[in-house]
């Protein structure tokens, strides 16, 4: 249990520590904390202590639920993409994802080399040409969605 000493009806200071354990005639000056968060939505907005209501018995711990900022929404969203692009390339971490893109970026072009120079895929290489097509357009289409989401005002949580 926690306890707070008030002096001018101001909380200043606090202890892990029933209010039983403080001498009698001490008693007076501590109250009983009550600390009930509120619930908050911790992927759009931030819980902050913002001060204490006190009373004859207890001392309230209060708080405000404050939005994130745009810009660390933003970002967020940002993270989102990148995690997302990471997993459809099937890397395990940024530099990975970076490979992969640029060795897909390599062999597209071997592959429409070959298309250029007048020759033709073979059917093994067509599938692959369409594999690398397909993973481009994952990536088009996660890069575009995450700009859509940054549009939006306010950024959705999900």
């Amino acid at each position: 249990m926690k306890i707070a000493r008030i002096e001018n009806g101001k909380v200043v200071e606090t202890r892990d520590m029933t209010i039983e354990d403080v001498p009698e005639h001490k008693r007076h000056l501590w109250r009983t904390i009550v600390d009930q968060p509120p619930a908050f939505d911790y992927l759009v907005e931030s819980r902050v202590k913002a001060g204490w209501q006190v009373t004859a018995t207890e001392a309230f711990r209060q708080y405000t639920i404050v939005p994130h900022s745009r810009d660390m929404m933003v970002r967020a969203v940002k993270a989102e993409a990148q995690r997302r692009i990471i997993v459809v390339t099937g890397a395990t971490d940024m530099t990975g994802c970076l490979v992969k893109q640029m060795n897909a970026q390599m062999r597209a072009a071997e592959l429409i080399n070959i298309k250029t120079e007048g020759g033709a895929l073979t059917a093994e290489q067509q599938v692959e040409s369409d594999a690398l097509k397909a993973l481009a357009d994952a990536i088009k289409y996660i890069r575009a969605r995450s700009n859509d989401i940054e549009a939006l005002d306010p950024i959705p949580s999900d």
